[in-house]
């Protein structure tokens, strides 16, 4: 009986340190220090990434609901020209199903976007194929030997909201 209730005790004390750390990190994340430094890092390795000029004015995590907000979102094209401003960029992310090689969105909700398109006779590609450019060159660096099988990815995008958009095409 005793080595039962010293068993409840352990677990039920792991348990209780389990919650605290969640919670305690949660409660630091939510603070306005530690995001601008997450937005800061985030910005500048989308900004070396991408080669152009990123902007993320603040935002907002939140592990209970797995939920993260954006404000602020802008990005130019390589000619220097506002190509996506977005006032609020908000979605439910399933962190658990990364462990089985799958992304899980859901409930995107985009607020106040505006995008332009720029594809005429002096430019050779649309302003935005360096994006997708440069997400091309990062599956290439991470092909993985040929002894080892190749795993897909699975994604999952579900539910996605856009309120208040206006695009331009030139």
């Amino acid at each position: 009986m005793r080595r039962l209730k010293l068993a409840l005790q352990i677990i039920g004390g792991i348990v209780v340190v389990g919650v605290l750390i969640l919670v305690g990190t949660t409660l630091l994340l939510n603070t306005n220090t530690v995001q601008d430094k997450v937005v800061d890092w985030s910005v500048d390795a989308l900004k070396e990434r991408l080669g152009t000029q990123v902007q993320v004015d603040s935002a907002r995590v939140n592990l209970f609901n797995q939920k993260v907000e954006l404000y602020g979102v802008g990005i130019e094209d390589q000619k220097q020209r506002k190509m996506l401003q977005i006032e609020k960029l908000s979605a439910r992310a399933e962190l658990m199903s990364l462990r089985h090689d799958e992304v899980k969105i859901s409930d995107v909700s985009i607020k106040g976007c505006q995008a332009l398109i720029v594809k005429n006779d002096s430019d050779l590609l649309p302003n935005y194929q360096f994006i997708i450019d440069s997400l091309k060159q990062k599956v290439a660096e991470s092909v993985q030997p040929a002894d080892k099988p190749k795993k897909k990815m699975k994604v999952d995008i579900d539910n996605v909201s856009i309120e208040d958009h206006r695009g331009r095409f030139s």
